[in-house]
């Protein structure tokens, strides 16, 4: 099958002064906008920011922007080693919202120390139902042991420029989702019986680079508190009766990726393994596996590049029940 999977179109600048920043960027694929038989079922507009950053250690955000939770989801899709994200990411992540953001790429002065933290509508990108949910309250903190917070290198997977000392940078989250509208946050879909959920999310990670090697790992863990619903099916009766009650989407995921750029050669190679798990035995959350890699050609680095993967996916610990997964994409950012 063929696709365009992404296309970006993205407007930024100053305005005033260079304190005070403006990022629009649209999402035009179908797949952006969900196409289906009814037409787009998303906005075009992926980020709407104004960026305040007058004081090194509190710069103001607001708009619609990505929630500062998991790293992987944080990477741009044009900075990847493989194809896509893992299905770890894909479960656990917070992705885009409507909030206010606090943050601070170099907490005073000393290259070591970032933090964000965040107030957000929690119901995700596009929100504007007036659902009767909570707000999204997200924290993160990350550490780099030997410095360079600013250049966020930590950010662009793989390592191109072959440093020779090694790069280190250690994350962590929590976010707190009061009366969530959806089974797994912000994401995912409506529960079965209509109710919300309190949802409790942690995540921690590390990157490690030096002489053109990279490990990054990421794990994550989700607890909720389900607020049943009164939502009704049709019996085959053809009566009305209350809908089954959906537990909450309890769980933890990881995932460990390994690669290598090879020396005055373009090529890229990674690997990866990733894993859910259920962490009650009533969650619904599908146990499921993923272990794969594949190769990158750099012809400009990040900006344009072929890339192609395999993966082996398998469910509920039947390793011999799972599918293939094959993928080639290239693509390009100017």
């Amino acid at each position: 099958m063929f696709m365009v999977r992404r296309a970006r179109v993205q407007i930024a600048g100053h305005v005033f002064s260079q304190h005070n920043k403006y990022k629009l960027q649209m999402a035009l694929s179908p797949s952006d906008m969900n196409f289906g038989p009814n037409g787009a079922q998303r906005s075009p507009v992926l980020d709407a920011i104004l960026t305040f950053d007058y004081l090194r250690d509190f710069t103001v955000t607001v708009g619609q922007f990505m929630v500062p939770f998991s790293r992987q989801r944080i990477v741009s899709s044009g900075d990847f080693e493989l194809v896509d994200r893992s299905i770890a990411q894909a479960e656990f992540q917070l992705d885009r919202d409507i909030g206010v953001q606090i943050s601070s790429n170099d907490v005073a002065g000393l290259g070591r120390l970032r933090y964000l933290a965040g107030v957000f509508m929690g119901e995700g990108r596009d929100a504007f139902s007036g659902h009767d949910s909570g707000l999204l309250y997200v924290a993160r903190v990350e550490v780099l042991p030997f410095g360079d917070s600013e250049s966020r290198w930590d950010y662009e997977e793989g390592d191109q420029a072959h440093v020779r000392l090694p790069r280190l940078s250690l994350g962590g989250a929590y976010a707190y989702q009061d009366r969530a509208v959806n089974n797994q946050g912000v994401m995912g879909s409506r529960p079965t019986d209509g109710g919300t959920t309190n949802f409790h999310v942690v995540t921690a990670d590390a990157v490690l680079q030096v002489r053109g090697a990279s490990l990054t790992g990421e794990f994550a863990w989700r607890r909720g508190q389900r607020n049943f619903g009164t939502a009704t099916v049709t019996d085959e009766m053809g009566n009305e009766a209350p809908a089954p009650r959906e537990a909450a989407h309890d769980g933890l995921g990881w995932f460990v990726q390994a690669g290598y750029v090879v020396p005055r050669v373009p090529l890229g190679v990674a690997g990866r393994y990733s894993q859910l798990r259920r962490t009650t035995t009533a969650s619904p959350l599908t146990q499921r596996d993923e272990l794969g890699g594949g190769p990158s050609w750099y012809l400009f680095g990040h900006d344009v590049k072929l890339q192609a993967d395999y993966f082996w996916i398998w469910s509920e610990r039947n390793f011999r029940a799972g599918g293939h997964a094959v993928r080639v994409q290239i693509s390009a950012g100017f």
